[in-house]
Parts: C-alpha cells; sequence; structure tokens
C-alpha cells in the first residue's frame, strides 16, 4: 500500500478595500471545517459568514489599539466587517478555489 501524505492546504493574502486589513485565506476547505461549523441553520447569508470563518486563517483586525491578538475569527468578528470588504472576500475565495483547482 502506498503512502498518502495529506499536504498543507495553500493560502493567499489579500488586503480588504474598505477596511485596509489584511486577511489571510486557505483554497480549499476540509472537513474539520464543517465541523466546525456546527449545525447551522440560517439563511444563506448567514452560512456564508459561518463557512467564511473556517476559511480565513489570520487577520491583522484588533479590538484597540493596545491588544496584543487579533480579534478571534468567527462570524460575530466578520459581521464587524463594512459589506464591501465581505464582497470582495467573498470574490477572492471564489477566484482562489477556481485557480487552485485548474492549477
Amino acid at each position: 500500500m502506498s503512502k498518502i501524505i495529506l499536504s498543507k492546504r495553500k493560502t493567499k493574502k489579500v488586503e480588504l478595500p474598505e477596511s485596509k486589513a489584511t486577511v489571510e485565506i486557505y483554497a480549499s476547505i476540509i472537513a474539520a471545517d464543517i465541523v466546525n461549523m456546527g449545525d447551522v441553520k440560517e439563511n444563506d447569508f448567514g452560512q456564508s459568514v459561518k463557512m467564511l470563518s473556517q476559511l480565513i486563517k489570520s487577520w491583522n483586525i484588533y479590538e484597540d489599539e493596545k491588544d496584543e491578538k487579533p480579534r478571534e475569527i468567527n462570524d460575530d468578528s466578520i459581521g464587524q466587517l463594512p459589506i464591501s470588504d465581505l464582497t470582495f472576500l467573498f470574490t477572492e475565495l471564489q477566484e482562489f478555489v477556481t485557480s487552485e483547482k485548474k492549477g
């Protein structure tokens, strides 16, 4: 039997147009991400935000200037982003995933 190596997920950094935050996103989702979403019984946008929280690896968004650690990446924090940043992020994710599939 041959060995199968699970590769690391590819990531990409993008700058959000309105908030100017830098966000590192994954190009794919894994089973653990879906498990971490829990029981989703929200509208499509709510589900998209929950999925987005699993596809963001890191960001430089803080609660205030004194904080040493970025805000937790969750649907509440994502919900604080301007809608133009969310739209941009969804588009970037879609393009990144598509390019990786073609890759």
